[in-house]
């Protein structure tokens, strides 16, 4: 091989290189265009023991058309299906759902949902009717 063909061969590699970089940098720009918002309520344990304050925690995020929705709350019959009914009327389809307890007296709920075409929601109001509906129970 001559040095020019291996300085051609030097300059296509660096030229795919650069190709790979600028993809790999769009793609961390898109994954970095997450939303979201979490509602939650400071409990002191200290001063109040956690079983008697049971405030839920919640936190939404969007991701495209995807929606992530977490909910920590007390366990009381009746808050699955609540929330899930809660999370229909803003035009969502429920992809997957995970409820897992924690110890007796706790729920850590966990929803992914895509988005319907008539789907033209606020991520603070999912929040808060989310929130409101949970509170309902405590």
């Amino acid at each position: 091989m001559d040095k020019a063909s291996v300085l051609g061969d030097a300059i296509d590699y660096m030229k795919q290189l650069q190709h790979k970089v600028k993809i790999l940098e769009e793609k961390t720009k898109k994954r970095n265009n997450i939303n979201g918002i979490i509602i939650s309520s400071s409990i002191d344990s200290s001063t109040t023991p956690i079983i008697t304050e049971q405030i839920p925690e919640i936190e939404a995020r969007f991701c495209q058309e995807n929606v992530l929705i977490r909910i920590h709350c007390a366990k009381r019959k009746g808050v699955l299906e609540k929330t899930f009914a809660e999370i229909e009327k803003f035009n969502l389809s429920v992809v997957k759902g995970s409820v897992l307890t924690f110890g007796d007296s706790f729920l850590n709920i966990t929803f992914i949902a895509k988005k319907n075409e008539e789907c033209n929601m606020n991520l603070e109001e999912l929040v808060q009717d989310l929130y409101d509906v949970v509170k309902k129970f405590m």
